[in-house]
């Protein structure tokens, strides 16, 4: 799902890029909770817990902010955020 992910951001951002748009863009990707625990081969390992859970599996997910607009580039931020922040932030 990674390698899918990637191809699909890239093509996103080349697609802004050739239409002279990449310069002013903020491309925001935030999952909407852990994978399920059940047979179909979701894993939240290390964290415990899943989709329905209070545990970590439950409720940490990870996200992507890309823009050429951030001072900052390439540096994990691992402090909570609530998505409901983010338009409000942004």
């Amino acid at each position: 799902m990674i390698t899918e992910m990637d191809a699909g951001i890239g093509s996103i951002k080349l697609a802004l890029k050739s239409k002279r748009m990449w310069r002013n863009s903020v491309i925001i990707f935030v999952s909407d909770n852990g994978a399920p625990q059940n047979d179909d081969g979701g894993s939240n390992y290390p964290l415990r817990g899943g989709k329905g859970s209070l545990f970590d599996g439950g409720s940490r997910v990870p996200a992507l902010i890309a823009s050429p607009l951030m001072d900052i580039k390439g540096v994990p931020y691992d402090d909570l955020i609530h998505f409901v922040d983010l338009p409000v932030t942004i």
